[in-house]
């Protein structure tokens, strides 16, 4: 669920993966990883890209439905 949220809030606001990275500090592979739930990212990780992509940590993690933008 994570990785799908994040994928379609990126996608939606033009942002690709490898801007995406560099704004976070980690490599391309990283992203892709989250974005296919193979991992997920650490708290603070998260803190900064709800922050990046302008959403709520609630909606990406599947707290709720709707999106809430920050």
């Amino acid at each position: 669920m994570f990785g799908t949220r994040m994928r379609t809030i990126r996608k939606s606001q033009k942002v690709s993966q490898t801007k995406l990275a560099k704004a976070l500090g980690i490599n391309r592979q990283t992203v892709i990883s989250w974005e296919t739930n193979r991992t997920l990212p650490k708290a603070s990780q998260i803190i900064r890209l709800c922050k990046i992509l302008r959403v709520s940590s609630d909606y990406l993690l599947g707290l709720c439905d709707h999106i809430v933008h920050i």
